[in-house]
Order: structure tokens, then sequence, then C-alpha cells
């Protein structure tokens, strides 16, 4: 239908521009190989386009870099984050499969990478949270209960909902939790 050719060529044309804009930060990497903003950019015009690992080292990059900024280290917390729902995801497909499945997720995976994102969300936090405008609290709440850790990340919400009172998401879940 042409809604579904629209649609596809609106995708390619995204995905043609996160491209060209990786093909800029790269080329000002190239010339200024010390740039962390340009790290920075570059990972998530990676995330983006799903070359996650390729995302990782640039976000590692960016924080190596200028270890005052809060936004690589708030995003590798999010792709720990994003990886975990993935391997809860696998590790359930796995379980109601039958014996021989393709996928073999170790039951560790999630909770490893729960633990990994939290610690990425904490130095985001002690670096500068107000980089990301208290989305790094946030972060580590929502990682405290995704570890079954939900007064501790009660706790933590409410001493981020007093250094961030206008963040809505904050506000939402701490609703929730309470």
């Amino acid at each position: 239908s042409a809604a579904s050719a629209a649609s596809a060529a609106s995708a390619a044309s995204a995905e043609d521009c996160l491209e060209l804009a990786l093909a800029e930060y790269s080329a000002g990497i190239h010339f200024n190989p010390r740039d962390g903003e340009l790290w920075q950019y570059a990972g998530v015009a990676l995330w983006q386009l799903a070359r996650v690992e390729e995302a990782a080292g640039a976000f590692r990059r960016a924080s190596d870099l200028n270890s005052r900024d809060a936004r690589p280290l708030n995003n590798l917390g999010v792709l720990c984050l994003e990886a975990a729902e993935r391997a809860s995801s696998a590790a359930e497909r796995v379980s109601s499969a039958a014996a021989g499945a393709e996928e073999v997720v170790s039951v560790g995976d999630e909770a490893r990478l729960l633990q990994e994102a939290l610690r990425w969300f904490r130095a985001a936090c002690e670096v500068g949270a107000g980089q990301v405008g208290g989305d790094a609290e946030l972060n580590v709440a929502v990682a405290l209960v995704r570890l079954g850790r939900t007064e501790e990340a009660l706790a933590h919400l409410e001493r981020a909902a007093v250094a961030h009172p206008d963040h809505q998401r904050i506000k939402s879940t701490l609703g929730v939790l309470r």
C-alpha cells in the first residue's frame, strides 16, 4: 500500500540521515580523536543504528576523554538495561521452548547486566546527574526495581525528587512505587 511504502521510505530516510551524521562525526573524530563530544554523538548515532557494541565503545571513549560528562555513563547504563531486557526475553523464550533450543541464556545474564547498568548509572550520578536532567537517578531506581530492591529504589527516588523537583518521570515513578 502507499502508506507502507511511505513508512518504509521514511525509515530508510531516517537511517540514511543517521549514517550521514555518523560519517560526519567519524570525520571529525579522524581530525580530532580527543574530542569527547564527537565520540558521544557518534555513540548515539551508532546506538540508533542498532550497532550496540560500537556505540558502547564510543561512549566509553567519550567518558575516557571527558570524565566529567555524565551522558556517556548514563548511555552505557541504558545499553546494559536494554541488554538485560533482551536477556530476560531470551530466557523466557528458552524456558518455554523444547530441549535443543537455539538460544542459550544463562540464568545470571539478566542480573549481571542489571548490576552493570546500576554501576554505570551510579557513576553518572556521581559525575554530574544534573547534566542528564535527573535521568541517571531515575535509571538507578529502575535498575534497583528490576533487581528486586524496591525499598532502596524508593529511597533513591525520594532523594532524586528533592534534587529534581520538576522531573515528571521521577514524580510519576515515585507515585507508582509508593
